[in-house]
């Protein structure tokens, strides 16, 4: 014979019935124990009442910074899970049919997985991880753009100046080369007439001592 499952509803002052019932039913504790009595471990029949009073307790454990309960019942689903799929594994061999083999090895390594996972929490709860977060300083003794995100501008404005300075090197140095061009010959030109004056001036002398011999 079934047991009556029977709900207590505590009315607040203002509330109405329906309110009073739907706050009830809405209360975390008590869903989680309505699945539970549909889902009893090993076909007991529990309580709604109780159970639910066993959630609260746990619940306000965990609340109170005691999280022992949590750590015992995520190592306890692991071992369960991991139980699962050596039976299920140990069932997929047992197969002769390619497409039972199939569901039972994805079965398995599906436990297998939720293992892990589960693992996995207990060991981020135990040693929660640490972000750093980095601020980058950009420092500079004088006028500087940075761009941290692409530098292809920079770097073509950079050649577009480096590209300037050697032509302005490379005009001034054809400048200073015609320069010295133009200083030379005007020095040639005037050491030759010098020469040419001498000449001349040697040659009358030449002349004037011959015209005396004479």
């Amino acid at each position: 014979m079934a047991k009556t499952k029977k709900v207590q509803v505590y009315q607040r002052d203002g509330e109405t019935d329906e309110q009073a019932l739907a706050r009830t039913f809405i209360d975390p504790a008590l869903t989680a124990a309505l699945l539970m009595i549909r889902f009893p471990p090993g076909g007991f029949d529990l309580e709604i009442g109780a159970t639910a009073t066993a959630i609260n307790m746990a619940v306000a454990q965990v609340k109170a910074g005691d999280l022992s309960d949590v750590e015992a019942m995520l190592v306890s689903q692991s071992k369960a899970l991991q139980a699962m799929f050596i039976w299920l594994a140990k069932k997929a061999t047992e197969q002769t049919n390619l497409t039972a083999y199939q569901s039972f090895m994805q079965m398995a390594l599906k436990a297998q997985s939720n293992s892990r996972s589960t693992l996995q929490t207990l060991l981020d709860l135990k040693f929660p991880r640490t972000t750093a977060f980095v601020k980058q300083q950009n420092i500079a003794n004088g006028p500087q753009q940075v761009n941290n995100g692409t530098q292809t501008g920079a770097a073509e404005n950079h050649t577009q100046e480096t590209e300037t300075e050697q032509s302005k090197l490379l005009e001034d140095t054809r400048h200073e080369r015609k320069a010295l061009d133009f200083g030379a010959a005007a020095t040639t030109g005037g050491t030759d007439k010098e020469l040419a004056t001498v000449g001349k001036v040697h040659r009358a002398k030449d002349k004037s001592r011959k015209a005396k011999s004479l």
